[in-house]
Parts: structure tokens; sequence; C-alpha cells
């Protein structure tokens, strides 16, 4: 190690090899080819979001879509893929999360991993999405599962704003310009 006086850094050095750990990344050189996997810190608890929290339904598809993405993208082979999506399964099952839930989620994030990306395809998804953004309305709203189920609250936007009996639809209410206002949509935004 050097030490350096005037900034206070201390420079670490280790000799030469073929594999190194960088931030979630194992990166190996084995027979002139990179080889990539996750890495994780031995005292890593894997501490998922355990399933009677009180977060939105959909944050476990949130956890299993987003964790296969990532073992996918980031481990470069198909066995260690294999054992990563196995060891994901069971730390969700410790953590309480049921077999009948787990199961059709790992299932359609796999598939969702496997399918080959058609960069025109995600243009065109991009600009209906902008379109559809452009016409909608969010609504931001604390989780809790005590509330009214967003379908309630769709029904209620929809019966007494977005198109009310007797009165104009709020797509066609226009601003002090003229200009429809054009919002036809409610996304419910749960925090």
């Amino acid at each position: 190690a050097i030490n350096s006086p005037v900034y206070k850094l201390v420079w670490e050095f280790s000799e030469l090899s073929n594999q190194t750990d960088f931030m979630d990344l194992t990166i190996r050189i084995d027979n002139d080819r990179i080889h990539t996997s996750l890495y994780e810190k031995p005292s890593n608890l894997h501490l998922y979001i355990p399933p009677h929290s009180c977060h939105p339904p959909g944050l476990v598809r949130g956890i299993v879509l987003g964790m296969i993405y990532r073992i996918h993208s980031l481990c470069s082979d198909k066995e260690d893929i294999r054992n990563r999506t196995v060891e994901l399964y069971r730390q969700l099952l410790y953590r309480g999360y049921s077999r009948n839930i787990l199961v059709p989620l790992f299932k359609e994030a796999i598939a969702r991993a496997l399918k080959p990306t058609n960069a025109t395809a995600t243009a065109e998804v991009t600009e209906e999405q902008l379109t559809t953004l452009r016409r909608s309305v969010f609504f931001h709203l604390k989780y809790h599962p005590l509330n009214p189920p967003s379908h309630a609250i769709q029904r209620a936007w929809q019966n007494t704003i977005a198109n009310p009996p007797h009165s104009r639809p709020l797509a066609e209410v226009r601003n002090y310009a003229g200009t429809p206002i054009g919002i036809e949509r409610l996304i419910i935004a749960y925090q």
C-alpha cells in the first residue's frame, strides 16, 4: 500500500489475477474469454420484503421480473443463470412467499428474459406509451391494504370526472385557448 500525505488516500495493490469483483459483478478471464457472474457479499442475508408487509400487491412481481432480468443480463454462463434463478426462488420461499405465487411469476420472468428484443418494436411501443402518458393524469397515493382498491378509484373517476352522466366528458373540455384538454385516463401510482 502507498500512502499519500497530502490527500490521505491509501492505494492498495493486489497480485495480477484473472478474476475481480466490481460492484455487483464478478469478472473472470478464462481461456481468453470474459465470463461474468453476480457478486454478493458473504454477509448478504437476502432480506427481500416479506409477503405480509404493507406494500402494493405487484411488489413480488417486480422483484421477480427485475431479479431474473438482472441474472440474465449479468451472468454469462447458462449453468450460472440456472443456479442463480433456483437460488432466488429458494430465497423468496424462505421469506414466506408461496409456490403458487412464485411459479407463474418465474415462468413469466424467464420467458421475458429469453425473448429477443426488437429495436423497431420497442420504438413503436415507446411512442405509443408517450401518447398514452400525454393523455393521462397521475394520482399519487400511499399504498395501504385498507384503502379502496384501484378498480374502485378508477370507477369513481369514470363516473364523476372522466365521463359523468349528463355532462361533457373530460376529454372534450377545452382550456382557455380553446384546445381540448385531452385527458382520457387516470393512472394510480402507488408509493
